[in-house]
Formats: structure tokens, sequence, C-alpha cells
């Protein structure tokens, strides 16, 4: 008998919201800007040891530096103070402040007089204060610091002598700098509340150049490599000692006067888009493609469309994202990769939702006959009429009875995704029409539907404005399709302005999706009362756990937007299956297509076909898949004298990845969904071409990048790094028989680097070398080697490491247990198992890539229709899911730790809105056994997922029934 799954859905729950607080529109560019830089001692603590200043006032459209200075560390030794004094004191050293009366002479202060004559003075004048990574900087020039209640770091930077102690105290007359982290690339930064308001009458203005430049080019750098992409001169090549002497002196003017010029490059390019947005707003390549539908003066949804929850708890009900699926396992086959053009844009055009953006308001109707009309009709063919997708504005109530939906579910006991697989519930559940459509062309058969509603847009807002992106492509709301318009405009672009292009293209991806279901959780201290919409069921509860709904947060979009992402790729998966071929994978947009020049059959277990008396699938031909994507051109919205592919044959396909060059046979191998490589060969040897880093990103590279840099784990954003391909070289050798090189780093242990971006990372007891922003690693303890001493395991032991850029030192760094509550007690790393256990011993890269290839495909079944196991190879099949319990949940997390973020992620996370059940802890003889027995086998024994066993064996206080199920498994 089948064993039920509890799936989840995402749930409205929104925060209940106070009136936004209205900023006072202040100078796009102040007049005045303080620009800063530090330097730091390279021990575990990366105490400030002396930085650099440039005071800059606006001047013909750039900062000119009008004053400039040294600060140092207000406990500093005789000689570094007088390697200082020396360095200013010499007439080479001129300033480069461009001011009459020249400056002649570098300024230079204690850090104490740097925050209170300068930096202060700046923040209370409104200027401007300008950093590259300026969060790691601010903390430096802290005293103290504490946690926010919302998660952030409160800096205390001046201090005072108490009248009555006589010793330094917190000064309350300067207020604190508040630093909330949102991501790796932007944080909040503001002023805590004044003792006297009065003294502070301007708003700070705090500009990151890491953030503005994510912001404007969707892609993460360096100060360096940002300089090289915005045409200015970069960073001095030096690498820093930690020490005070004048090259490290130089070094730092010059990342400052970089830094400058960086600014004026920055402002620039910001300024040529006339959008009403300061410069220390733009977060995020959304907060471009937000100004800029607001220059439009499309008015936000939440705030001018009535709607009520009960759409929105449907909507969310039915909002999954993007399909990623392995479907070949381990197994080598030719492939040719193919990609939708601009997938959400694309659908966005399709679906008609420009329509909805502009519309004066939306009304919600029934529409269940016309719903289970067109769904019981519907043919491929329908699909590809673009007339077709407008009528697909709607959400159906489905009974699934083996209908192929998308599935948000644990899979083997463990692992949390969401698959394509068939359902079967007896509770109904909401699905986008589009999902719905796809899984009738798929099973062939109509999903059976008991209630519908559709999304209606009635009119046209009054004042719709014209607007120019980057001040050169002109939109029209009235009569463009703004999604239509700037994915045109990007191709046309591409090959004469690749700035322009490159623009356009994030414009495009970021205001097409992400912020229509765009939430920000925390946890508060104390529940809050919230309203839970779910389909279309609502209660309330108090949580602790809470979302706060963006600013464009309009949840039927986000729904219909990804669902047609779908839809699309089960048109593709469609028309490839009906030409009696297989696809290696799909991932959100793309698909890679088992392919050769002529066709072939191709070994594969599961294959219906044979050759040579083995199992075989068919690959198709060149002409086939060329057939297949000029099929889907007449369904694109865009004009192809512009736009000539809506599915495109990548450029990977071609030698050199040139289109423009012939077309090459690649291969492809995947280990399960997100993880592939694609690679040329020839009878003796293969070279990687594109190698997919997920699963992977978390780690801290194991060598160092050309450049020498921690920063770059990687050249193009849209490739993996170096190490990741020679990771995927040396799998990909051994699997198939090539002759392999060990990569050097193969025997260092497996680290993730962390920064203390929030006090949330890790809510345990921290060493005093942990400040804000200080970098740290975290060693993968090894299970199956002993990896903790002795009395310890993952349950009570929580390693880490000061960080160390000396890969060959990694194998013998020292560090602390986060949970040791007495503290004080260090353990070292040791690569073999220590007999004593006193040592701790990580996992090596090279277990971790052993791992990394034996990772079980969760989400589908092997050839023979058994659970997948490391060892299963060939063509898998979809699972079936039996329904258990609807569990409404909050915001996905556990991507995040995909990325190595934030260590609190390392155990899935996934809020489930649940009224508070009875509760209870293991007894302590029960947890004592367990451990014993391990997590592994229990889990078999009891069916519970990996996160209830280690809840359990912590003494987390679980559901009665789940302690129960624990309780058996022990006692057998």
């Amino acid at each position: 008998m089948q064993e039920p799954h509890d799936i989840f859905v995402r749930a409205h729950a929104p925060l209940p919201s106070k009136k936004a607080w209205q900023r006072r529109v202040p100078a796009k560019w102040p007049k005045f800007a303080l620009i800063f830089d530090s330097e730091t001692t390279l021990d575990p603590t990366q105490r400030l040891t002396f930085g650099c200043y440039c005071r800059c006032e606006l001047n013909g459209g750039e900062y000119r530096c009008i004053e400039e200075g040294l600060f140092h560390a207000d406990v500093l030794t005789p000689s570094d103070h007088r390697t200082l004094e020396k360095y200013v004191g010499n007439i080479e050293n001129v300033p480069n402040a461009r001011r009459s009366p020249p400056q002649l002479k570098l300024k230079l202060m204690t850090r104490t007089a740097f925050v209170n004559q300068v930096f202060f003075r700046a923040v209370r004048d409104g200027d401007l204060v300008v950093g590259f990574n300026l969060p790691f900087d601010l903390s430096r020039l802290a005293i103290k610091h504490g946690a926010t209640r919302k998660g952030g770091w409160s800096l205390v930077l001046s201090a005072q002598t108490g009248r009555k102690t006589g010793k330094l105290e917190v000064n309350p007359k300067k207020p604190r700098i508040v630093l909330t982290s949102i991501n790796s690339k932007t944080a909040f930064i503001k002023l805590s509340s004044k003792l006297v308001p009065e003294e502070w009458p301007n708003e700070s203005r705090f500009l990151d150049l890491r953030t503005i430049t994510w912001a404007l080019r969707n892609e993460s750098y360096s100060l360096d490599r940002a300089c090289g992409a915005f045409g200015v001169i970069g960073k001095m090549e030096h690498k820093p000692t930690g020490l005070i002497n004048p090259r490290e002196i130089k070094y730092c003017r010059e990342d400052v006067a970089a830094t400058n010029r960086l600014l004026d490059a920055v402002m620039t390019e910001f300024d040529q888009h006339p959008i009403r947005l300061a410069p220390d707003e733009a977060y995020s390549p959304a907060s471009i493609a937000k100004a800029y539908l607001s220059a439009m003066s499309i008015t936000r949804p939440k705030d001018h469309f009535r709607v009520p929850g009960k759409a929105y708890g449907i909507s969310m009900q039915s909002y999954y994202g993007g399909r990623a699926e392995c479907r070949i396992l381990k197994t080598p086959v030719p492939i040719i990769h193919t990609d939708f053009t601009s997938q959400y844009p694309t659908v966005n055009a399709l679906l008609g939702n420009w329509t909805v953006l502009k519309a004066k308001r939306i009304r919600f109707e029934n529409c269940l006959r016309s719903a289970k009309k067109l769904l019981s009709e519907v043919a491929l063919a329908d699909t590809f009429d673009p007339e077709f997708w407008k009528q697909l504005s709607f959400f159906v109530l489905v009974k699934p009875e083996n209908d192929i939906l998308p599935v948000r579910t644990v899979y083997n006991g463990r692992t949390q995704n969401i698959g394509i697989n068939y359902l079967r519930s007896d509770n109904p559940m909401w699905y986008a029409a589009p999902d719905v459509v796809a899984a009738a062309l798929l099973t062939r058969k109509t999903p059976k539907i008991l209630k519908a509603v559709r999304m209606i847009a009635v009119k046209e807002q009054d004042i719709l404005r014209n607007t120019n992106l980057n001040g050169t492509v002109e939109i029209d709301p009235r009569a463009d399709d703004f999604f239509v318009r700037v994915v045109e405009q990007r191709s046309f672009y591409k090959p004469s302005n690749k700035p322009l292009a490159d623009f356009l293209k994030v414009v495009a991806n970021s205001g097409s999706y992400g912020l229509f279901v765009q939430v920000d959780s925390e946890t508060r201290s104390k529940p809050t009362e919230i309203k839970v919409f779910s389909g279309e069921k609502r209660y309330t509860l108090k949580s602790e756990y809470v979302e706060k709904t963006g600013t464009w947060y309009f949840p039927p979009l986000a729904s219909l937007i990804t669902s047609g992402g779908r839809l699309l790729l089960a048109m593709l998966e469609k028309c490839i299956k009906d030409a009696g071929g297989d696809y290696l994978f799909c991932d959100t947009d793309s698909m890679c297509i088992v392919a050769t020049k002529t066709g072939d059959l191709i070994p594969c277990r599961g294959g219906s076909h044979t050759k040579r008396g083995k199992p075989a699938i068919r690959a198709l031909s060149m002409a086939e898949v060329v057939s297949i994507a000029k099929r889907f051109n007449r369904l694109s919205p865009y004009d192809q004298s512009l736009v000539p592919s809506l599915l495109k044959i990548e450029d990977v396909n071609f030698v050199d990845s040139d289109a423009r060059k012939p077309h090459r046979q690649l291969f492809g191998y995947a280990i399960a969904a997100k993880r592939y490589a694609l690679y040329t060969k020839t009878r003796t040897d293969l070279s990687i071409v594109k190698a997919s880093g997920h699963g992977l990103g978390y780690l801290h590279a194991p060598k160092e990048t050309e450049s020498g840099s921690d920063e770059e784990q990687g050249g193009d954003k849209d490739d993996a790094p170096e190490w990741v391909k020679e990771a995927w070289e040396w799998l990909l050798r051994r699997e198939l028989g090539f002759k392999s090189k060990p990569p050097e780093w193969l025997k260092l242990p497996a680290m993730m680097r962390m920064a203390m971006t929030s006090p949330n990372v890790l809510r345990t007891i921290r060493p005093e070398w942990l400040a804000p922003f200080n970098f740290f690693y975290f060693p993968l303890l090894s299970d199956h080697l002993g990896g903790y001493p002795a009395g310890f395991d993952r349950s009570n032991f929580k390693f880490i490491t000061p960080p160390e850029s000396n890969r060959t030192k990694w194998k013998t760094l020292k560090g602390v247990n986060l949970l040791d509550v007495i503290g004080g007690r260090t353990y070292q790393i040791s690569m073999t198992p220590d007999p004593s256990q006193r040592k701790v011993v990580p996992e090596s890269m090279q277990i971790i890539l052993r791992q990394y290839l034996e990772h079980p495909e969760a989400k589908s079944l092997g050839p023979d229709g058994a659970t997948c196991l490391s060892t299963t190879a060939g063509l898998l099949r979809r699972s079936t899911i039996l329904a258990g319990e609807i569990v409404p949940v909050g915001k996905e997390t556990d991507r995040h730790w995909e990325q190595g973020e934030d260590p609190s992620l390392v155990d899935f996370k996934l809020h489930e809105f649940k009224k508070r059940r009875k509760m209870a802890t293991a007894e302590p003889s029960d947890i004592k056994r367990g451990k014993k027995i391990g997590v592994r086998p229990i889990m078999r024994k009891s069916g519970l997922s990996q996160k209830a066993v280690y809840a359990i064996l912590a003494g987390v206080p679980v559901r009665m029934q789940t302690l129960a199920s624990f309780k058996r498994a022990v006692e057998d």
C-alpha cells in the first residue's frame, strides 16, 4: 500500500501592514560625498589597522576630492605611528585633493577623531557615504556591536568617558549604525534613533557601490572587476599583508581613488535612467525595473487593485517555481541544448499580463463551464496559437487522479522539492490554468475540475506616461507591450551596444516575475497574530515567523507566469515524445534534447528500442530538432526580424560556442536535477564545455582564482567556476573510462566560507574574533570517519575555524565548537581519524565529489519503477504521489543553502502555517538509544524525515504522532 505524502502549498499570510514611512525626497546626488576604505589585520579578528578617506564635492558631473586623509586604530604601536607620520610628512605623497588653496599634506587622525570629526559630520550634513562592500568597512569602525530586534547589526562608533565610572561608555549623543543584510550583495543601512533629533536634520545616505553595480548590471563584482566593467582604471596590483608600511598605504589610497572613479562612472550610467530612484535605494535589478514601471505611472497592484484575500490564497496555493528535472540518469548521451528566449517576459506577453498591470481594476469571476470546455478540447496544436494563451488567465480547483502536476513534497523521506509527477489526492488543490493544460497534454486526459475562477482586467488606468529605458529606448505603455518591446530592443542593440543590450536583459528579466511574489521573512521574539489564506480557506494564528509582502506583490501574476513557463516545457516535451525522442534534462527555461546530426539509437536502460540486444532510446536528428524549434516561432510575440527564434538552439552547440561556426556534437551527463555537464569527446579524450555548479556552489573554492581573489569564484556570471569544471572533468573521466589526473586540491578539506552578515547566521555563543561581517570557515565534518570528538555528534557540535586564504594550511586549522556553552576549548583538523578522538575530521573534497556523483534523483523512479538509488542509471520514470495532508507553508529557503550564503539554513527550513498542536520531547533514554541506532536506520524503520529525526535527537518538541513513530523505531 502506498504511503501518503504531506503536500506543501504556499500560503498568503501577509503581516498586517502599517502606513508606509514616506521618505523626504532628497537630492539624487548630494553635493558632497565621503569615500573611505579600511585595511585590517590578517588574523581572525580582522581589526582595523588604518584607512583612507576622501571628501568629495560634486562638480561638473563628477565627485572631485577636496580633502584627503588617513585614519588609524586608536591603539597603535609607536613604530606603526611613526610610519604613518613619516608617510604624510613626505612631500611626494601629496593629497589627491583638487581645491584652492591646495591641501599640501595628508591629514592623519585616530579612528575616534575620524568618526567624530569626519564621518558623523558627513552623516549629519546628509552627504553620501560611499564604499565598496560598505558594511564591512563600517563594521571596522565599530567599537561595540549588538543585534537588533529584526535580525540586523547595531554598530556603536562613538564612546565617551562616563562621569560616574570614569570608563569609556557608549556615547548616547551619537546614533548607532543599523545594518540589515538582505542577501550577500545588499544591506539596508541607516541610523538608529537619535537622542536629540534636531542635531541630525538630514537623512543618512549610504551608498554601497557593490550593491548599485549589481543593480545596474545584474552581476556581482569585486572592486577591480567593477572598474573594468564600467570602463575606469581599477585597483593597484597588491596582496594585502595586514601591516602598516608605505606600499600598504599607497594600496589603500588607490582603492579609495578607484572607488571615486567607479562612483563617477556609476553616476553617469545611473543618470541615463529617467526614473525617480535615489542611487542609495537601488538595492537590486528589480529596484530599477520597479522604478521604470512607476515612471510609466503603472500603479502598484496591491495598492491599486481591490483583490480579496481569497483570490490571493487561491493564486498562492497554485504557485510553484521553475521546472527542473533529470530524465536520463548517469548515462552519456549525444545532445542538442535548447533554450527559450527570455522565457518569463515571453510568458507575460503571451498571457497578456501587460494589460493586467495597466488595468484600472481587476475582478475575479467564476468560469467553470468555459474552463471545462477549454481543457476537455485542448490539443497540442492549440497551444501554438497565441490567441489560445490569452484565454489562460484563470485558476482551477483540481481533484488529482493520476494527473501530471507540480508536487511540492518530501521525496525519499528526506529531500523536500518540487517535482512534475503523477498526483492522486482526495483533497482538491488549486492550480493555474497553464499547469492543467500541460497535464492534459502529457497524460492525454482532462483533469477533474471542481471550480474555476478567471482574472479579468477592466479598462485602462487613466494616466500612463511614456519613458525611455536608459534614455534610449522609448516605451509607450498604451501602445507597446513592455515585455515585448524590451526583448526586441535588446536583440536590436546587442550587436552594436552591448552595455545597453545587457541592461535591457536585466530590466526585462527583473521586471517580469520575481517582484510579483516577493516576500521578506523574519522571525520575531514575540508571536504576532496573522491571517492565513490557503486556497479558499482562511484562518488566524499567532506566529513568530512573519512575511512582509513586497511593494509589487501580486501572486495571481506570479503564479500564472511560472505556470506558463512550465507549459512551454511541457509543449516541448510533448513535441519530442511525438517525434519518438527523449530529453536528458530540463532546467526552468531550457531542455537538453537527445540528438545527433542524422538521428540514431543510443544505448540506455529503460529505453523502448533495442540496439545490439540492449535497451536504447532514439536520438532525434538535427533536422527534427530544428523543425521543432521552428514550430515554436508560430507562438512568438516578437518581430522575427529582431528575435528570429523563440526556441533557440544554443550557441554552445556550435564550434567555440559561436553560432556562425559549424555545428559540433555535444554530449551530456546528468546525475540529478540541475546537476549536469556538457562536453565534447574523441575516442581517447573529452573536454568540458559547460558544467553546472548546483550542489557545489556552497563550497569555498579549493583553489585560488587567477586574479588571486577569493571574491571571484568564477569568470562569466553564467559559467561555473574553474574548479567546478575541473571537478566535473575528473568525475566524468573516471565514469566514462578516460585517463584522469586528480586535481591538486582533491585532498583538501571541504569548506564553506561564511560572513557574519546577521546575528541570525549563528544563533549560538560566538568567539570574540567573530565580529559583524567577519569571515569564518565551516568545515563539513565527516560522519562515517568519526569526524566528531569523543562525546559529540552533529546535534551538539558545530565547528568553525578562522578564515585562511592559504589552502595548504586548511588541513591543520584550529577552531571552536559553537555549541560549547563553557567555551575556550579549541579543536584541530585532521584528515585521518584520530584514535584519541580529540581532533575533528572533515570530509575531503574527494569524498564530497564522490557523494555528489552518488546523489540520488529523489523526484523520479528508476527505469524499473523502483526508487532511485546511487547506482540507478537510465531513462527515469515519473513518480506517483498519493497526497496526505495539504500543508500551507511560507517562503522556501533551502535554495540559499545551496549557495552557501547562510549556515543557519544548513538544515532545511520550511515554515508551516499550522495552529499549534500538542508537542512533546523524547525521553532521554530514547534519545540515547536513537543516537546509538543512527539517523538513517531510524528513518527507514519509522518513515520519518531526516529533519524530524534530527529534531527529536536534539530534544526539540515534536508532534505526539511523530514521537510515537520514533519510539516504535528505537524499541524494535
